[in-house]
């Protein structure tokens, strides 16, 4: 029915990938993009990145995740990021794809098949049917890099950004983060 993979997947050039992250991104940061850096500009691989957001955790909307991701991956062109839809419906919009590669940081180490099944079977049985293979990529996290951790760090924040934006664009985010959190913080 669909296959698992831990911190290593081997990119067939035979084949057609779309790779799916789907997250909170609440906000962005380096660690989330540490974990499809892999698949940027691969001839072979689109990446479709699904947000989530608006977590009350940590207040960030999904507009602003969304501008941050647009700076993240400004030189990547197979990448398109969507608001979480429920039916999954651009999934099936892209033609020829041979296997859909769901990426999962390995958050919470629970990814068993069952709880896999439990949580994906009905999008797998639909992926199925459209012809496609699913593998599951569960990819270690960077060590200390959360969004929690870069909300309750605002002193430090360049800790958490994408190394590859200038500097400019690390201070917008800084910025609109601050004015946010600050905010969040103080009511």
């Amino acid at each position: 029915m669909f296959n698992i993979y831990y911190n290593n997947y081997e990119i067939k050039h035979d084949k057609n990938y779309l790779a799916f992250f789907f997250g909170n991104f609440s906000p962005p940061h380096k660690g989330h993009v540490h974990l499809i850096n892999p698949y940027f500009n691969l001839k072979n691989v689109k990446i479709l990145i699904y947000i989530y957001g608006d977590e009350k955790r940590h207040n960030i909307p999904k507009h602003v995740s969304l501008e941050i991701w647009k700076i993240y991956l400004k030189n990547v062109k197979n990448v398109e990021i969507k608001f979480f839809n429920q039916k999954y419906d651009d999934i099936f919009k892209y033609k020829n794809i041979d296997i859909f590669l769901n990426i999962r940081d390995n958050e919470y180490g629970i990814n068993t098949k069952e709880y896999i099944k439990n949580l994906y079977g009905e999008l797998i049985k639909k992926i199925r049917k459209k012809g496609m293979l699913t593998h599951f990529l569960f990819i270690n996290r960077l060590p200390y890099i959360s969004s929690t951790n870069l909300c309750n760090d605002l002193e430090n924040l360049d800790f958490y950004l994408y190394e590859n934006i200038t500097l400019e664009e690390k201070k917008h985010i800084k910025n609109k983060l601050c004015s946010i959190l600050k905010k969040k913080n103080t009511d």
